[in-house]
């Protein structure tokens, strides 16, 4: 996977494409909030489905950040921001899981180490083992399941460490950047009119217009065209006109 970077090292175009195109088999299940559908999923992003579970949970979360930065004033600074936590959730589950499903793609997986860190920063100050089995008692979970969905969680944040690491800017394209905005330039410049000159030009002859065609014929080559024109008559509108005898009735 690496060497994959380090070939593409020069542009992030190489990241951005895999992200346009799997933006652009983006499509949605039923509307997160919505009414009775058949789909079984709250939206789909490139195949993958995302349940009303994880759909419902993504929003709890973003609203519970929003709740514990603005505190008392959540109501009255959410509506003059115009925060829209639905649609805001949407925009956070599609880059986190396009990046998920491309580090899947490249059997990129969390370390251990960030799990830790991962599960340190879950919890705060108030960590402690103690803390962390009663958590994992009070919410029905075992520690390998619970560790296993931070895992899934944190692997687009793991990705992007990946990309800062071997995407970075040569020293080259760094001085060719300065070179280009520092580098002051001088001209000058003349402006003829063609019309001017048009009376010092010879007319050209019949055979140089004829020579000049012919090495260029196929420019001035246009493929076949047909052209037609139709009347549509329907059938049902002109019954009046159709005489049916008794010998047509019983060739019918």
């Amino acid at each position: 996977m690496l060497q994959l970077f380090h070939k593409n090292q020069k542009s992030v175009l190489f990241i951005l494409l895999a992200i346009v195109l799997s933006l652009s088999m983006l499509t949605f299940g039923v509307a997160p909030g919505g009414g009775s559908s058949q789909n079984n999923y709250a939206m789909k992003i490139n195949g993958q489905e995302i349940s009303q579970n994880e759909f419902s949970n993504a929003r709890n979360n973003l609203e519970s950040n929003y709740r514990s930065r603005f505190g008392t004033l959540y109501d009255q600074l959410l509506g003059q921001l115009g925060v829209n936590l639905t649609e805001q959730t949407i925009e956070n589950l599609i880059p986190q899981t396009l990046l998920r499903q491309l580090a899947y793609s490249q059997d990129l997986q969390a370390s251990s180490s960030d799990v830790r860190e991962a599960v340190l920063g879950f919890f705060g100050a108030q960590f402690s083992e103690d803390y962390y089995k009663n958590f994992l008692r009070n919410t029905n979970q075992n520690a390998a399941g619970f560790e296993t969905r931070i895992a899934q969680q944190i692997l687009p944040n793991v990705l992007s460490e990946v990309f800062a690491k071997h995407l970075h800017t040569t020293s080259y394209e760094v001085e060719s950047y300065i070179k280009d905005k520092e580098t002051e330039y001088s001209y000058q410049a003349i402006l003829l009119d063609p019309a001017s000159y048009i009376d010092d030009i010879p007319e050209p002859s019949a055979d140089v217009l004829q020579k000049f065609y012919e090495d260029r014929a196929a420019d001035y080559e246009e493929p076949d065209k047909i052209k037609y024109s139709y009347v549509v008559y329907d059938p049902k509108e002109n019954l009046d006109l159709v005489e049916i005898t008794q010998e047509d009735v019983e060739l019918y």
